[in-house]
């Protein structure tokens, strides 16, 4: 996975622990976003629970990364690092809860540093061919249905109306998800910078 590699080239020595759902797509190449990821030198582990593990082991089949069943979680995480006799953990110190410090502080007896937040924030940063070619095709996406909404707005049609028929949209045209909580809002409702969709109907006008 070049993308690991990438990673493991700025690791020193230890682990790095991924938990952020949106890292893990980015190093695995997999949408399942429940998981823990640790990243070692030579090895990488996956640990996912029941639901996910057999899309796991189709999804990380050819890429080195060990598929982990989930247990128990804290127990499958202390066995790994345990096991592969590994002292120093990075985690990302911008997703990571203070219990889970706790832990890692615990089982591997030192400070988890904050090295890998930084280090995949860098890598992410530099964008490698599909990954701008998957940023043209969501561009094209979106401005597909917005011209394909301007022609479906007409008053009497809600504002959650609008919206779906955006999602729907986009996503029967290869997206498969939205950003954010989409924003269709009309009338005096328009002077909300983040407006949620109601039953309101669009007047006439608006």
């Amino acid at each position: 996975m070049k993308n690991i590699d990438c990673l493991t080239a700025c690791l020193p020595d230890g682990a790095f622990v991924v938990q952020n759902p949106q890292n893990l797509r980015y190093l695995t190449g997999s949408d399942i976003d429940t998981g823990v990821l640790i990243v070692c030198k030579n090895t990488a582990w996956f640990i996912t629970d029941f639901r996910y593990i057999e899309k796991a082991e189709i999804d990380l089949a050819d890429t080195g990364i060990n598929v982990v069943l989930q247990k128990k979680l804290s127990e499958d995480i202390g066995n790994i690092l345990r096991q592969n006799d590994i002292h120093q953990i990075y985690v990302e110190n911008d997703y990571q809860t203070i219990s889970a410090l706790a832990f890692f502080e615990k089982i591997c007896m030192v400070r988890p540093e904050n090295l890998l937040s930084e280090t995949l924030s860098a890598l992410r940063m530099i964008k490698q061919p599909e990954e701008l070619e998957r940023i043209r095709q969501a561009q094209k996406i979106t401005d597909d249905a917005f011209t394909h909404i301007l022609d479906y707005i007409q008053p009497g049609k809600t504002e959650k109306q609008i919206a779906l028929e955006i999602e729907m949209y986009m996503r029967s045209h290869g997206a498969q998800d939205v950003s954010f909580d989409l924003i269709a809002v009309s009338g005096k409702h328009s002077a909300l910078p983040h407006g949620v969709p109601t039953d309101k109907p669009v007047q006439p006008g608006e």
